[in-house]
């Protein structure tokens, strides 16, 4: 009997796998550099047409554009000026949304004095009832942006409804 040598295909196989680990390897490559002078090629077209648009724009100016430019500075400037007094000044928008967002349904304010630098606010309102009265006067007290609420007095109308002026003090 004759003892058959089988080869093995073990490192053939192993040397086409690194061959095609390599081919792989180098098309990246290639696809890499092909794709950055793609990009700067592109980059360098933009560059160009954005110059020639420029360019365009700069051409076409009108001489009434030139005058709008300038009292468009002037105001601007004039404006400028003012720019302190406008930051000095505060909003009531924060006040009148926090309480927007505190009314009770049932309850209805007019006649609201504001004093922005006191964070104070006085204020009519009328209940439906009792019970809308005192439910609004705790949701006022529960809520953490308000230092203190006072309603001094009400009133009780025929028809039940409550009416009652109320100060308010927030943060």
């Amino acid at each position: 009997m004759a003892i058959e040598i089988i080869p093995r295909k073990e490192k053939e196989e192993a040397i086409l796998s690194q061959g095609k680990f390599f081919q792989v390897g180098l098309a990246l490559i290639l696809l890499f550099i092909i794709s950055s002078l793609a990009f700067h090629f592109l980059k360098w077209r933009f560059s160009q047409e954005i110059s020639a648009i420029d360019v365009l724009i700069k051409e076409q100016r009108v001489g009434e554009i030139v005058l709008l430019e300038k009292k468009i500075n002037g105001y601007y400037r004039r404006t400028k000026n003012l720019s302190p007094i406008i930051e000095t000044k505060k909003s009531s928008l924060p006040i009148l949304e926090t309480i927007e967002k505190l009314v009770h349904p049932l309850v209805f304010f007019s006649e609201f004095e504001v004093n922005v630098s006191k964070n104070t606010i006085k204020a009519l309102g009328v209940a439906k009832n009792i019970v809308a009265f005192d439910q609004q006067l705790r949701i006022f007290r529960e809520e953490k942006s308000i230092v203190s609420v006072s309603a001094p007095e009400f009133s009780i109308k025929e028809d039940r409804t409550i009416s009652f002026p109320i100060n308010i003090v927030l943060k």
